[in-house]
């Protein structure tokens, strides 16, 4: 299946999703509607990306004289209100976590210690204080540098963790993280990078640099093109990492997460998948029926 054939196949997936959130009208709107024109604008955002910072990223390629250090230690989870004020759906995200790591150690990141924790510009600071940079994209800096810095997972808020055999997997590579529909090709949800990666690394020197030179967002995927860029240019460490399947992150959401709870699928999907991508951005009350569902029992109950 070509690049077009992929986008199509998940943009008209969207199209079955009811639920009423801004990221996934978003999707819906952008993705799953007229989909030759909205493909080709991803498309050209792309190019107007790359024509304006890939060469200058070329050119200051010092990071890959850097150490390269595994570090199977340490996750990296982020809730900048702090986890006391995060909604249900991320506090339970947060336990999974802590359930299913190993003997890993789990590095909680908010407010009060992000600063602490990792070093960035100055301006971008600024401009997230200020409201110009959203708390997602400021997350995306953020999940950059300390893993560029220290090494390790980055595990999303929203991302249920239900096995540590992902954790597992990932000892065995020196890069993992999660695919996408085309043109974007990969996401960032989860990652596991050694200290200085080059993909990682290029990156984020995108990222920052466009920051430096505006105070307006581009686009919602601004992180994702970059990170294509990056994976396209090292293209040989991009074949040798761990691929994480989107598909099957998001099935539980995207499929069963308002209907009623089944055992036996769930074991199905547990079986496919160590994690889950859900959304915390949706009105119960028009999600339909709401006691016994996947969000009722694995959410709000114990199984």
């Amino acid at each position: 299946m070509n690049a077009k054939g992929m986008y199509y196949k998940f943009a008209s997936s969207l199209d079955r999703i009811s639920i009423k959130n801004p990221y996934m009208r978003y999707m819906r709107i952008i993705l799953g509607k007229v989909k030759d024109k909205d493909y080709n604008m991803a498309s050209n955002k792309y190019k107007v990306l790359k024509n304006r910072y890939l060469d200058s990223a070329i050119n200051n390629r010092d990071w890959e004289s850097k150490e390269k250090r595994d570090n199977h230690n340490d996750i990296y989870f982020m809730w900048l209100q702090g986890i006391e004020n995060a909604p249900d759906v991320v506090r339970k995200c947060y336990f999974s976590l802590m359930q299913n790591c190993g003997s890993r150690n789990v590095i909680l990141v908010n407010r009060e210690n992000v600063f602490d924790l990792v070093k960035i510009p100055d301006y971008i600071i600024e401009k997230y204080e200020s409201g110009i940079i959203s708390n997602t994209h400021f997350s995306d800096i953020i999940r950059c540098k300390l893993l560029i810095d220290s090494g390790g997972y980055w595990v999303d808020g929203t991302l249920l963790v239900t096995d540590n055999k992902l954790f597992d997997k990932c000892e065995k590579y020196r890069l993992a993280l999660p695919n996408f529909a085309m043109p974007y090709m990969v996401n960032n949800w989860f990652l596991y990078t050694q200290t200085n990666d080059n993909i990682l690394s290029m990156t984020y020197f995108m990222l920052t640099k466009y920051w430096e030179e505006n105070s307006t967002l581009f686009d919602y995927f601004l992180f994702q093109y970059f990170e294509r860029m990056s994976c396209e240019y090292y293209k040989n460490e991009f074949k040798e990492a761990y691929i994480v399947s989107s598909n099957l992150a998001h099935k539980l959401y995207k499929k069963y997460f308002f209907q009623e709870f089944d055992i036996k699928e769930y074991q199905l999907l547990l079986s496919s998948t160590y994690v889950h991508k859900l959304s915390y951005k949706f009105d119960l009350e028009k999600t339909g029926k709401t006691n016994n569902t996947f969000y009722d029992v694995l959410i709000r109950k114990e199984i």
